[in-house]
């Protein structure tokens, strides 16, 4: 790893709460992803994603195929030893 290394968990950035809170904004209950942009300009962004479940009251809803963006957030960078520490942890457990 570089010395000037920088990363992020997008996952992190999101409580279970809130997450719990947009989902309870559709009639069905969403499944919720949450992914990662890192941008060219270095700017690293957490996004709340959540695929739309098949409702028969909203025939456009495609069951697996549609999503709703439901947030998104500016994450703060980790640098090189944060980063290290972090992948540390996922790797002993």
């Amino acid at each position: 790893m570089t010395a000037d290394a920088q990363g992020f968990n997008p996952a992190a950035a999101w409580s279970f709460e809130e997450v719990q809170t947009k989902a309870r904004l559709f009639r069905r209950s969403p499944d919720p992803k949450i992914i990662a942009l890192v941008t060219t300009s270095g700017q690293f962004y957490s996004i709340l994603m959540l695929k739309l479940q098949a409702d028969p009251q909203e025939p456009s809803i495609q069951l697996g195929r549609d999503w709703c963006v439901a947030g998104l957030k500016t994450v703060q960078p980790m640098n090189r030893d944060a980063l290290y520490m972090e992948m540390r942890k996922l790797s002993d457990s």
